[in-house]
């Protein structure tokens, strides 16, 4: 059977009242919504402390919590149908700290190439979302070694609370 990132973890499909989850594991959009609250303040100490450039804040608030919340269901959703563990927590919040990177910089690509506006001078030419990829893994990769030290921790540290207030 295919995952569906709205499944509880018996596969069978939720409704918007979550009432037949297992109460004690933690709904896939409350977690979605968790990961995107911390992916925002992840943003708010890169762009205060790190780049001291509110440049970077305009341009990544709306994007980082958006891509986490899309990564979370379908990398959380998985470790429900599994053993639910402190170490499995921990490892979906690293990953999504790190596929949240890529997301962010296709939609950051995507929102520029739907409003027509050009990224960083005027004279840059906008590329469309298919030829965007080689772009998106250059600035993926970079911005993980810049802001990914500080991601990363925090997804798995956001796993292990959630791990922690669920068990």
């Amino acid at each position: 059977m295919i995952y569906m990132p709205f499944q509880d973890p018996v596969g069978r499909n939720m409704n918007t009242t979550g009432d037949q989850l297992n109460p004690k594991l933690p709904h896939p959009i409350g977690v979605a919504l968790a990961f995107a609250g911390v992916a925002f303040l992840a943003v708010v100490l890169v762009a205060v402390f790190i780049a001291n450039d509110p440049e970077i804040f305009g341009m990544m608030a709306f994007n980082a919590p958006f891509a986490a919340g899309i990564i979370t269901p379908w990398v959380w959703g998985p470790l429900l149908r599994t053993k639910y563990s402190v170490w499995r927590a921990a490892g979906s919040g690293a990953l999504i700290g790190t596929l949240s990177h890529p997301v962010a910089w296709y939609t950051m690509f995507l929102v520029h190439w739907i409003s027509n506006l050009p990224y960083a001078v005027s004279d840059s030419q906008i590329i469309d979302p298919i030829n965007s990829m080689w772009a998106i893994g250059v600035f993926a990769f970079w911005s993980l070694i810049i802001a990914g030290w500080i991601t990363i921790p925090i997804g798995c540290i956001t796993g292990i609370v959630i791990w922690w207030l669920t068990r």
